[in-house]
């Protein structure tokens, strides 16, 4: 299960052992701040702006040419790593680009690390049967066709499992309530790399009030 938000996050589910996730790498974080100083908009709708570039392959391997891919799961980044300090230098580095192909390129770069990822960290030891994605990323036609033809397998959405993508969270969020509440761990170690399972949340009551 791929989520692509800012940051782009996998939990793999295998056919038998426990769960395990991590942070891929970039997900829209680096579209959107390209599109947002070249456009104004938010983000690249649809990947309409991607699927009129061409992807520089040179600048794609530069990019991946970063040592967090490198590092062994549990694993995060975030915003201090990929955000306006790194745009600015990808805007320097992709200064003789059309602003399409320079779209297109970042817009492979977050396709390419995931499925990087996948091939380092996932496939050695499970197979790949299919990548469920979710996030906004999923609504990006042309970073999930990147990601199909980097990895050749079967790319869906959570719709297909009927899972609303803007009902996600709260769904996830209900679903750790109900277990803080019936005192049941449900955080994953190979995940974050805790020390054990542990109840997650605290439930403070509000003392009375005496007007």
């Amino acid at each position: 299960m791929q989520n692509i938000g800012g940051i782009g996050n996998v939990t793999i589910l295998p056919k038998a052992g426990e769960l395990y996730a991590f942070d891929t790498g970039p997900g829209n974080m680096i579209i959107d701040a390209l599109v947002q100083r070249h456009t104004g908009q938010p983000y690249d709708d649809g990947g309409s702006l991607a699927s009129r570039g061409t992807i520089d392959e040179a600048l794609l391997h530069r990019l991946m040419d970063d040592p967090y891919f490198a590092l062994s799961p549990p694993k995060s980044t975030g915003r201090e790593v990929y955000g306006a300090p790194y745009v600015q230098r990808l805007i320097e580095m992709a200064e003789h680009l059309p602003f399409e192909d320079l779209i297109a390129t970042a817009t492979a770069f977050t396709a390419y690390s995931i499925a990087d990822s996948y091939k380092r960290f996932v496939m050695p030891r499970h197979g790949l049967d299919r990548v469920v994605v979710s996030g906004g990323g999923a609504r990006n036609k042309t970073l999930l066709s990147y990601l199909g033809s980097y990895l050749d397998r079967e790319i869906v959405t959570g719709e297909a499992y009927g899972v609303p993508d803007q009902g996600r969270e709260a769904m996830a969020f209900a679903l750790l309530a109900h277990e803080s509440l019936n005192r049941r761990p449900s955080n994953f170690p190979l995940a974050t790399g805790a020390r054990e399972r542990t109840i997650l949340g605290t439930i403070t009551l509000q003392e009375p009030v005496q007007i």
